[in-house]
């Protein structure tokens, strides 16, 4: 039997009372999986020059990494289709060619557009959502963050936050990953 998942169909405003239910069968990476964002429907804040945003899928064997005179980095995927979206995987980076390095904590902005795009809330009333990231001890696995319910969206866009190179706090942040998605 499939799940059943409840989503919200507009993020332009917060909408806690307007609420849809569907079947969800299959949960994928919309940008692995499903291929639901090419490289060049990825866009960040800045790139420290070497990093750049198109390098920051889960598979891409590299990584985004901010510039850092950026106080505010994010980096977002437009995907190809309005898609139902319950969540990200993120994932530092602990490889042959840097140091470890990963974003402890990031919040997450949803929309249709995005002169519409609004943070993932637990309810209209509440500040946004602050999820956990990657740590010391798992910088280079892919970490799953789930939303409180799904949203329809055609833009998701991180905004890492406590990020760490070794084990100092850094003001860049690497950032490796993928849009979770239902398919129904």
């Amino acid at each position: 039997m499939s799940p059943i998942v409840t989503a919200v169909l507009a993020t332009t405003t917060c909408v806690d009372n307007f609420e849809e239910t569907f079947e969800c069968n299959q949960t994928v990476a919309l940008g692995g999986d499903e291929d639901l964002i090419p490289d060049q429907n990825i866009e960040a804040s800045s790139a420290d020059g070497f990093h750049n945003a198109e390098f920051s899928k889960l598979d891409s064997g590299n990584y985004w990494r901010n510039a850092r005179e950026d106080a505010n980095p994010w980096i977002q995927a437009n995907l190809l289709e309005i898609s139902y979206v319950h969540g990200v995987v993120i994932q530092g980076y602990d490889g042959p060619t840097s140091a470890p390095c990963w974003a402890s904590k990031l919040t997450i902005q949803t929309g249709l557009d995005v002169s519409s795009i609004d943070y993932i809330r637990s309810s209209c009333d509440e500040p946004p959502m602050v999820f956990t990231g990657n740590s010391r001890n798992n910088a280079n696995s892919p970490v799953q963050v789930l939303f409180p319910r799904v949203v329809v969206a055609l833009i998701v866009r991180l905004e890492p936050m406590d990020c760490y190179l070794f084990d100092h706090s850094s003001p860049q942040c690497t950032v490796l990953f993928d849009v979770m998605g239902c398919v129904s």
